[in-house]
């Protein structure tokens, strides 16, 4: 870049797309992201956040050397390049917002207050949401791990109760203050108030914008079949894009939600839908998310 004089107007950004797997992902791996909770393939942080960084020479005295706290999503990146960096005035059909200006200084303070991490309806409402400092979940019990790639527990969090338990697996924990995800305070009367919003924005994504997966039977042949008739490049493979789908939201149950459901049916019919704002809607079967010093997700569930 620098012997073609691309150098200065060249911004390189490093990120990750989930947190590193530990032993007990599959391992052994050489991964840990202590000291954060969990590993790739659940929705504690660790196997959520991941760091990234920008390197923008001219991007001016405001950008050099600072650090971001806030939340960044994945989908972010999109329309931070193209409408931010780029200057494209494109009306971009993206879950993502345009942190451009965050990102270079021009702006400060959060352009995300909620950020649904992931959303899966085939695991019973399995996944995680950000509402300000509050982060809710469902997810089975997982421990930390140190540098060494060993497991150790904090607090009551040892992971020794019955993990069968479903309503076990709720956690609310103010990542603010409780990074580590020691203190789940799902249940506290003293967070009754947090725990109300928080499930009723996550219920709204389960209720009212998550739609069925659209895998289809064929999907997974037709996508070989067509790939290796083109050099083994992925290539368009369906041939028929109204196919039923095979695991309809239908046939599965949240019960969680089901209080909200009509609750929001109500709204809905009272009132016209009224615009997001600031509020993210996510893919909600492969939401993955990120902190410039990132949240990202993928992987199996619990």
């Amino acid at each position: 870049l620098k012997a073609t004089g691309m150098y200065e107007d060249t911004v390189i950004i490093a990120t990750s797309d989930n947190g590193g797997p530990s032993n007990s992902a599959g391992g052994p791996n050489g991964a840990n992201n202590y000291p954060l909770r969990g590993y790739k393939g659940n929705v504690f942080d660790g196997g959520m956040r991941v760091p990234a960084f920008v390197h923008y020479p001219n991007g001016g005295a405001a950008m050099n050397g600072t650090t971001i706290d806030y939340v960044f999503h994945a989908a972010d990146w999109y329309p931070t390049l193209v409408n931010g960096l780029a200057g494209k005035d494109w009306s971009l059909s993206s879950d993502g917002l345009n942190q451009w200006d965050m990102v270079t200084g021009v702006t400060q303070g959060p352009v995300r207050n909620e950020t649904l991490l992931w959303l899966d309806y085939m695991s019973s409402g399995w996944g995680a949401i950000l509402v300000g400092d509050y982060k809710f979940m469902k997810q089975g019990c997982k421990v930390w791990y140190d540098p060494d790639g060993s497991s150790y527990a904090m607090g009551d969090e040892d992971c020794s109760g019955d993990d069968d338990d479903e309503s076990a697996y709720y956690r609310i924990y103010n990542l603010a203050t409780d990074p580590e995800e020691q203190y789940n305070l799902y249940g506290n009367s003293d967070y009754s108030d947090v725990q109300a919003k928080l499930e009723e924005r996550y219920c709204y994504y389960y209720n009212d914008v998550m739609t069925d997966n659209v895998y289809q039977e064929a999907d997974k042949t037709g996508a070989f079949t067509a790939m290796e008739a083109n050099d083994n490049f992925l290539t368009y493979w369906l041939e028929n894009t109204e196919a039923s789908v095979l695991y309809p939201k239908s046939d599965y149950d949240f019960s969680l939600c089901d209080a909200y459901l009509t609750t929001a049916t109500e709204a809905l019919d009272a009132t016209p839908p009224a615009p997001h704002g600031e509020h993210v809607s996510t893919h909600v079967n492969s939401a993955g998310e990120s902190l410039l010093a990132d949240y990202m997700s993928d992987g199996q569930r619990p």
